[in-house]
């Protein structure tokens, strides 16, 4: 939500607030459900993470600026834990 926020204050990035917003909510809907033990949580965590590295990654390989690829990589990251999250039960 954060980041969303920053980007929309820096380039004026309506699209940057709405996805920040967005993605940032249903994070932390996931975590609240993964914290009460619901699979769908994790399943939901999964997804949009997946969907954040998708497309910061791409976004990266078209501008190569170093924003787009600090976000790439610590999605990249949370995506690990979470898979090694939904192997290990």
């Amino acid at each position: 939500m954060v980041l969303g926020t920053v980007g929309y204050y820096q380039a004026q990035s309506t699209a940057s607030l709405y996805s920040g917003l967005i993605f940032g909510g249903l994070l932390v809907l996931s975590a609240l459900g993964m914290f009460a033990g619901k699979k769908i949580g994790a399943y939901t965590a999964l997804g949009a993470t997946l969907l954040l590295t998708a497309v910061f990654s791409y976004r990266y390989a078209v501008t190569g600026k170093g924003m787009t690829a600090l976000l790439a990589v610590m999605s990249a990251g949370m995506l690990l834990f979470l898979v090694a999250r939904l192997v290990r039960r």
